[in-house]
C-alpha cells in the first residue's frame, strides 16, 4: 500500500476564528515537511482559481453559503519549488491543475516544461516526480473570464456536452505540446457531436436544430454534428525545448473513458478516482487501462489511478 497525503488549503471558520492567509500558507509548509519526515509519497494540492466569496456578489453563486476560500493554491509549479527545496524526498502533485483557466491549454503546456527545466538545474540529480494531475476545474466561474463559455444559439444550446468535446481538444493541445510536438490549430483532430453523446433524444434533435440554424448541416436529420476548434492558432513550439519529462507524472480528472483512452494515445496518463466511485467502475478502469495505457514508461500499475480515502481522528479520551 502506498500513502499520499491530500492538503486543500481551506480557509474558512473554525470555531469562529478565520486564519489569515499568511497562517494557511505558513500551515501547509509545515504539514508538507511533517509529510515528508513520516514518509508520505506524495503531497497532492487542491488547486482553486478566483476567489469563491467575491463569485458570491454574483448570480448563480455557485457555493453561497460558504465562508471563506475554498482554497489559495493558484499554481502548483510555484508551490512546488518551494516545497521541493524545503523537504528530501516527497513528490509534489497537482489535484488538479486547470488546463482551461489562465491562458488555456498552450500556456500550460509551456509553464510545465519551464518548472521541469528550472527544476532540474535546481536538483539535476534529483529523481523526485512531479504529479501532474489535470482537468477542466470544478467552478465554471473560474473559466468563463477565459472566453470558456457558449457562444451562440448551438453552443447554448449544446454546452452541457460540448464542453467535454472541447476539454477533449484541450488535452490534446496541452499533451502533445508538452511532449515537445509543433502544431497548429489545423494538426488537431476534428470531433464532432453524435446521438450517443445525449443522455436524452430530444437533447439531440434539439442540437440537430440549433445546428442547422446557425448553417452547420444541412438537414436535421444528419448523423454527427461537425464541430470549429475552441481554439485557433497558428503552429507553435512550446520553449523549453530540453525539458526533462522524466520527472513529470500524469493524472487526468476526467471520468469519460473516451478521454482517458484518447490521453494515452499521446502520453502516460494515469486516471484520478474518488472514494464515491463504485469499486466495479474502479475495477472495470484498472482492466481497460491495462489495455490502453501508454506504455513508453512502463506498463499500468494499480497505483497510477490514486484514489481518495477520508480518514477522521477522534481525540476522545480512551480511545486509541
Amino acid at each position: 500500500m502506498k500513502y499520499d497525503l491530500f492538503l486543500s488549503i481551506c480557509q474558512t471558520e473554525v470555531d469562529g476564528f478565520m486564519p489569515d492567509e499568511k497562517t494557511m500558507f505558513a500551515n501547509f509548509f509545515d504539514q508538507a515537511k511533517l509529510a515528508d519526515e513520516l514518509g508520505f509519497g506524495t503531497a497532492w494540492i487542491a488547486e482553486t482559481h478566483l476567489s469563491c466569496q467575491v463569485q458570491k456578489e454574483n448570480p448563480g453563486a455557485v457555493i453561497p453559503h460558504f465562508t471563506g476560500e475554498i482554497g489559495l493554491n493558484t499554481d502548483i509549479l510555484q508551490m512546488a519549488h518551494v516545497v521541493f527545496a524545503n523537504t528530501k524526498n516527497i513528490n509534489v502533485g497537482s489535484a488538479i491543475r486547470n488546463i482551461i483557466c489562465n491562458g488555456g491549454p498552450i500556456a500550460h503546456a509551456e509553464a510545465v516544461r519551464t518548472f521541469l527545466s528550472l527544476r532540474r538545474m535546481s536538483d539535476p540529480t534529483s529523481t523526485r516526480k512531479l504529479e501532474l494531475g489535470f482537468a477542466a476545474g470544478r467552478f465554471p466561474f473560474s473559466n468563463t473570464p477565459y472566453g470558456f463559455k457558449p457562444k451562440g444559439d448551438f453552443e447554448t444550446e449544446t454546452w452541457e456536452v460540448l464542453k467535454n468535446k472541447y476539454f477533449q481538444e484541450a488535452v490534446e493541445i496541452f499533451l502533445r505540446l508538452l511532449k515537445g510536438e509543433k502544431l497548429s490549430s489545423e494538426n488537431v483532430s476534428a470531433r464532432t457531436l453524435t446521438k450517443s453523446d445525449f443522455r436524452k433524444e430530444d437533447d439531440w434533435h434539439r442540437a440537430l436544430v440549433a445546428a442547422k440554424a446557425q448553417g452547420l448541416i444541412a438537414q436535421t436529420e444528419a448523423e454527427n454534428i461537425p464541430l470549429a476548434h475552441h481554439w485557433n492558432f497558428e503552429k507553435v513550439g512550446v520553449i523549453p525545448f530540453d525539458a526533462p519529462l522524466e520527472n513529470l507524472r500524469l493524472t487526468i480528472g476526467s471520468h469519460d473513458p473516451e478521454t482517458q483512452n484518447f490521453a494515452n494515445t499521446i502520453l502516460p496518463v494515469g486516471v484520478f478516482n474518488l472514494s464515491i466511485t463504485p469499486p466495479a467502475v474502479i475495477e472495470e478502469t484498472h482492466q481497460r487501462m491495462a489495455k490502453t495505457y501508454n506504455n513508453m514508461s512502463g506498463g499500468w500499475t494499480r497505483d497510477l489511478m490514486p484514489r481518495t480515502v477520508l480518514c477522521f481522528l477522534d481525540d476522545a479520551p480512551g480511545i486509541s
